[in-house]
């Protein structure tokens, strides 16, 4: 199974992304460029949810094994960061979370 999960992850994100794209959510969660953007024009903001998913995955279907230090550190990042393009946090919460969660997989 460790051979197919790369592929599996890539149909699995491939998919997501463009069920996402095309969803009202994309429309509503927009990044609306400002002078510090690389696009000229607003963009969904969603795309991290097929990413992160797909990822997911093919992870754990390479290995279900993998510890619960892990799994919990990546839930936490993926949900603060998908807070963090709905709603905007702070650069010091987000800075917190990432140092708590390295500091958990470094204890484990």
């Amino acid at each position: 199974m460790e051979i197919l999960s790369p592929a599996f992850s890539f149909l699995v994100t491939l998919g997501l992304l463009a069920w996402l794209s095309r969803s009202k959510l994309a429309a509503a969660v927009l990044d609306r460029p400002n002078q510090r953007s690389l696009h000229s024009t607003p963009v969904p903001r969603i795309g991290g949810i097929g990413m992160a998913t797909g990822v997911a995955t093919g992870w754990l279907l390479a290995s279900p094994a993998t510890p619960l230090s892990i799994v919990a550190g990546g839930c936490v990042l993926f949900g603060l960061s998908l807070l963090d393009d709905v709603s905007g946090i702070s650069v010091a919460t987000r800075l917190g979370a990432h140092l708590l969660v390295a500091a958990g997989f470094v204890i484990t």
